[in-house]
């Protein structure tokens, strides 16, 4: 029995020596293997190197990337929302404003059309047609009277023998002379040169026959009063005013109730009247009257 388990353990001593034999030229194998491969293909090694370190730079690259997409793309969400909070903002402030104008309007218009009703129910007051009759008494303009001097020879316009000129020479204007071939000789004196220019509205020109033309205003149109206003309706009324002439210098020496012109004959005082604009520039006013009628723009005259 003693021998048979000293076999036994014996055998087992060997198994065991065997193994460990066995492993120890297994490890050799294989450091063999590793070391013939790193120096046959080293290459493959470095290579994988390479690839490792290219993929975890890309690796660490696309996570840059993509945060720096994450980050653009949450700007575009936070500008989105900050163009949408402004647009809200204006269209809030929009409305209160456009309902303010609105109700500014309305107002206005309220007020445009009360004032037009109350207008247009206003009786015409005398300062209204004041402004009126006197723009209508300038509208035909001055009294003028017109003359030449210098050889003035006689025709249909001009006949330096009429009593026009001869006024003008009593009044000291003037000078005339007879001159061969029926012509008048015109000489305007000093004096007669200082009251024509000092009158305003006076003009002077020479004609292609050499003489020279006066244009002198003798008296204008005034108003002295509105005497009454008749309405005639809400749009309608007829005035009543008094006006008189206001004579210049030329123009006393042109009224026909002066000492210059009773001076000529009954006929040579109706040719000064109807043809030369003598007149009774100093009479008493006259009265007249002038129908008005209400438009949009206010009174005017009316075609009555």
């Amino acid at each position: 029995m003693t021998g048979i388990t000293g076999v036994g353990e014996g055998a087992h001593t060997l198994f065991a020596a065997g193994l460990k034999e066995n492993q120890a030229a297994e490890h050799l194998l294989r450091q063999v293997l590793l070391k013939t491969r790193f120096e046959v293909y080293p290459h493959r090694d470095t290579r994988h190197q390479q690839l490792c370190l290219r993929s975890q730079q890309w690796e660490k690259g696309w996570a840059k990337n993509k945060g720096l997409v994450d980050k653009f793309a949450t700007f575009e969400e936070e500008d989105a929302m900050f163009e949408a909070e402004v647009e809200m903002e204006r269209r809030s402030s929009f409305l209160p404003m456009l309902l303010l104008v609105c109700l500014i309007a309305a107002i206005g218009g309220m007020v445009a059309y009360v004032v037009i009703q109350v207008r247009s129910k206003t009786p015409l007051t005398a300062e209204q047609a004041s402004g009126i009759v006197t723009a209508a008494l300038q509208g035909p303009g001055p009294a003028i009277i017109h003359f030449r001097s210098g050889l003035v020879t006689s025709s249909v316009a001009e006949k330096p023998g009429d009593p026009n000129y001869r006024l003008l020479q009593k009044a000291g204007i003037v000078k005339l002379a007879n001159a061969p071939r029926g012509a008048t000789l015109v000489a305007v004196t000093p004096g007669g040169e200082r009251l024509l220019t000092g009158i305003p509205g006076f003009k002077k020109w020479k004609e292609t026959d050499g003489t020279f033309s006066y244009q002198v205003p003798l008296a204008q149109r005034q108003l002295v009063n509105i005497a009454n206003i008749a309405m005639n309706g809400v749009n309608n009324a007829k005035v009543e005013y008094t006006w008189k002439w206001a004579p210049n210098q030329l123009g006393e020496v042109f009224d026909a109730g002066g000492p210059l012109v009773k001076g000529f004959s009954l006929w040579d005082r109706q040719t000064l009247i109807n043809k030369y604009e003598a007149a009774f520039y100093n009479a008493t006013p006259t009265r007249a009257t002038l129908p008005l009628a209400r438009t949009d723009r206010g009174w005017k005259v009316s075609a009555e």
